[in-house]
């Protein structure tokens, strides 16, 4: 049966431009295109629409699924379906040679402070609105990460803090608790100090490493590469093992995945639909 209809749900009170002219060029070859704001129950009743449907933000889970993923504040948006099974190699980049992307990125994304954080060597925990989970694709909630990160590093102060548009009243339950601190400072200062960060599907992962931080990204993301994972890892407690013990390629993956893997046009996009199949 030919589907010719697509749903694109977007997040905030209206779609992006981008997602405005992917929408116009899917209308231009026959698709029916409808904008939905985003939500939770959508995506997971997606698999039952017979439509074609693009997430903003949220990984696709079938094949009539694909997300789209502006990266940070810039214009590359990662687009990937069901079996995106990139993998980056850091083998094929020349040392140096990723660098002054880096430091440019780097230089447009990071907000400047006046001082450092008061404190180093912890693990930060960045939290954003509570969604139910979502067993293998967006496994914990938010008490689970704050106890993950407790469980598994015994030694360090654990800084919570609210991202993403998270009330920061949500995390007036985890004051007082122990080794646990909140704080609302500027998350590129944390993230300068942190030992490592602790996201959910949050872009802070992505944007720890313009700071050469590495992370623990506990769901499925369009980002995933070079970020621990416990589904892929198979055992939460191995994410956090390898976390201390990798040594990243920060400025090569930085570049591979925004000069290889995004995309910064609707032609591009419109190649990687025919590709899906659609």
């Amino acid at each position: 049966m030919r589907i010719d209809a697509v749903k694109i749900y977007f997040k905030g009170d209206a779609p992006a431009r981008f997602l405005r002219g992917v929408g116009d060029a899917l209308s231009a070859i026959g698709m029916q295109v409808s904008f939905i704001p985003d939500g939770v129950g959508s995506w997971a009743a997606s698999m039952d629409d017979p439509v074609y449907s693009i997430f903003q933000d949220r990984v696709a889970t079938h094949p009539r699924a694909a997300s789209l993923t502006r990266l940070l504040d810039t214009d590359y948006w990662l687009f990937s379906g069901v079996d995106d099974d990139s993998e980056f190699d850091p083998a094929e980049v020349a040392e140096g040679a990723a660098d002054e992307f880096f430091n440019g990125l780097r230089a447009s994304t990071i907000e400047p402070f006046e001082y450092p954080f008061g404190m180093d060597d912890f693990v930060l925990v960045a939290l954003s609105p509570d969604e139910p989970v979502v067993e293998g694709v967006r496994p914990y909630s938010n008490a689970d990460m704050v106890k993950q990160a407790l469980d598994h590093e015994p030694h360090r102060q654990i800084i919570v803090t609210a991202v993403d548009g998270l009330d920061t009243l949500a995390l007036d339950k985890y004051r007082g608790r122990g080794r646990i601190s909140i704080s609302s400072a500027p998350i590129d200062r944390l993230l300068d100090a942190c030992a490592f960060v602790v996201t959910q599907d949050s872009q802070v992962g992505l944007r720890a490493l313009l700071h050469r931080k590495h992370g623990v990204q506990m769901a499925d993301c369009a980002f995933h590469h070079l970020l621990r994972n416990p589904s892929r890892d198979q055992r939460i407690k191995k994410s956090f093992n390898r976390v201390h013990r990798d040594a990243p390629a920060f400025e090569g993956y930085v570049r591979w995945l925004f000069e290889v893997q995004a995309v910064q046009n609707v032609d591009t996009v419109m190649q990687k639909v025919q590709e899906l199949g659609w």
